[in-house]
This record gives structure tokens, C-alpha cells and sequence, in this order.
């Protein structure tokens, strides 16, 4: 039985209503966008800020004619056949894995972080996994993923899932251009803080780095 489940979603121009529950982060990739709490309270989130809903129902609505923002959710192993909230389109979903954390309070408990990863023009990752599985979306530029052999050429816009220990990945981002991508990682509860980074190449190998990671968000929760 999977531990939990983690959806993407994506949103063009329209409000979008959602029920309390689920653990969601929104991030707004063209405009701005008002988001207003069950209680009224209401706040304006703009174009690459990064921005966590919590589990608490809201509205979120566009304020720009081109407005578009892209919808994390995180839900625990007993809800089955959840409906696409209205007002968004589902990318992709995953069944997510049991990953127990050395520390872990419980076998449910987990560490989300949200962030954005900017990589420079033609860096190359060497061949790595990481601690926990993740969904991402490109936000900017070109990127070559490779996971377990199969080969995406991703755009802006594009979704993918690495599904963590075990997988090999490697990043190819487009030498004429900077490249960047938004993802939420579902880490065991003892990596937080940690770099989920893990080389599976042999011997010393130059890591290359990106040109940065923005933090936007990272909490331990139980699913």
C-alpha cells in the first residue's frame, strides 16, 4: 500500500475552488493571482514566488488576462479516486512509496520541500538518484531528462516525475539558453535539511552545480 499520493495540476486563467485536506503548494508561473482563505482573508501571489496553501480550504483566482500557475497536492494513503478539483487540469499523479526516515515518529511521516532549480547553459548532471520522489515542471529553457534510459525533451510547461532511490537520472539542460524547473520532493522525515542529491556513478566525479536553488519552502508533516 503506498504511503501517499502526490498530483500536479495546472491552471489557465479561471478560479479555482478548493476543499480542505490535502497538503497543497502553488506556484504562479505567469500574473498574479489573489488567494482567499475559508475565513475571507486573502493575499496576492505573483509571478515566481513560490507560496504554500497548507491543508485549508481557498479560492484562488487569476488576476491577469494570461495568468497561469501550476498546483502541488500531497494526500495521505487512504483517499482513493479524489475528483480534479474544479477549475484545474491534473498533469500527472503518483502513488507514492513507503520511504520510513531513520528518526521517523511514524511510518507515514514525511519531509516536503519546495524549491526552484536554476541551471546554467549546458550543465550536465552525472548520474544520481535522489532521497525521495518529486513532480516537476519546467518553467524555463530547454532540458534533456534521462531516467532509467528513456529519454524526455522537455519544454516549458512540461511535467515529469523522478521517483527517487533506485532510479538513475541524468540532467541535460540546453547549452544556449538558462533552464529551470519547480519541483516538491517527498523526502523521509530524517533528510530534512539534507541535500537529497546521491551519486550512483563509481569513483570521484565532478558534481557540476546549478547556478541556484531558491528555497521557497520545506516542513515535516504526516501524511
Amino acid at each position: 500500500m503506498p504511503v501517499g499520493r502526490a498530483r500536479l495540476f495546472k491552471a489557465d486563467r479561471t478560479r479555482a475552488d478548493l476543499a480542505a485536506g490535502p497538503w497543497r503548494a502553488l506556484y504562479p508561473w505567469r500574473g498574479a493571482l489573489r488567494v482567499t482563505r475559508a475565513d475571507g482573508a486573502s493575499e496576492t501571489v505573483r509571478a515566481g514566488e513560490g507560496h504554500v496553501l497548507g491543508r485549508g480550504a481557498c479560492r484562488i483566482d487569476t488576476l491577469d488576462p494570461d495568468g497561469r500557475y501550476f498546483l502541488w497536492e500531497i494526500d495521505g494513503p487512504e483517499v482513493t479516486g479524489a475528483e480534479v478539483p474544479r477549475g484545474l487540469a491534473e498533469l500527472m499523479r503518483y502513488d507514492m512509496p513507503l520511504l520510513p526516515g531513520e528518526r521517523a515518529a511514524t511510518r507515514n511521516e514525511a519531509a516536503l520541500r519546495f524549491e526552484r532549480v536554476d541551471l546554467k547553459p549546458g550543465v550536465e548532471t552525472p548520474c544520481h538518484t535522489h532521497l525521495g520522489s518529486g513532480l516537476r515542471v519546467l518553467i524555463e529553457g530547454e532540458l534533456e531528462a534521462e531516467i532509467d534510459g528513456h529519454v524526455r525533451q522537455l519544454r516549458p510547461g512540461d511535467s515529469w516525475l523522478e521517483k527517487g532511490p533506485g532510479e538513475a537520472v541524468i540532467g541535460r539542460a540546453a547549452p544556449d539558453c538558462r533552464t529551470a524547473f519547480v519541483r516538491l520532493l517527498v523526502l523521509p522525515a530524517d533528510a530534512e535539511g539534507a541535500d537529497s542529491f546521491v551519486l550512483l556513478e563509481d569513483g570521484e566525479v565532478d558534481r557540476p552545480r546549478p547556478a541556484a536553488y531558491e528555497r521557497f519552502h520545506e516542513e515535516r508533516i504526516v501524511l
